[in-house]
């Protein structure tokens, strides 16, 4: 089971952005953002807070990526409003893999770690996944100066 956080992107590089974190990896971060101890995975579920939290979570994250990436490439990206789901991972990867799969074989993997500075723990790690629309990655190529085989 994985909580995911969709998005679309739109810009000069669309396509569509996805954060994945366990289920596991999700508790742990909703008892971190509101010092509930008792959050389990049937609040993920049934809370509007711990739904809101994970939302807000990726939709910081989205952004913030999204910014870095629009910085060193010079593309103008934007996220939109997020969409949550809980499911397998094998239901959540297939959603926005599948449609893709057709015309593309490409995305952009970025491995995360989110760490609180005040304890030794290891943090949290969920993983995001650009897949940019197959016209996109031509100008995503075009931009880092790498030469698109056409």
């Amino acid at each position: 089971m994985v909580a995911a956080t969709f998005f679309r992107v739109a810009g000069d590089a669309p396509g569509n952005m996805c954060l994945i974190f366990t289920l596991r990896e999700a508790i742990t971060l909703l008892r971190q953002l509101t010092s509930d101890p008792i959050i389990d995975e049937e609040s993920i579920f049934h809370s509007e807070i711990a739904r809101s939290a994970l939302q807000e979570t990726g939709s910081i994250l989205a952004g913030s990526y999204l910014s870095s990436f629009s910085d060193f490439t010079g593309l103008n990206l934007s996220p939109s409003v997020p969409f949550l789901t809980v499911d397998m991972a094998a239901a959540v990867l297939s959603y926005g893999l599948m449609e893709m799969s057709q015309v593309s074989d490409y995305a952009i993997i970025i491995d995360t770690q989110l760490k609180n500075g005040e304890t030794e723990h290891s943090g949290i790690d969920s993983h995001f996944l650009l897949l940019p629309d197959p016209d996109s990655f031509q100008k995503i190529f075009k931009s880092l100066g790498v030469p698109v085989n056409e």
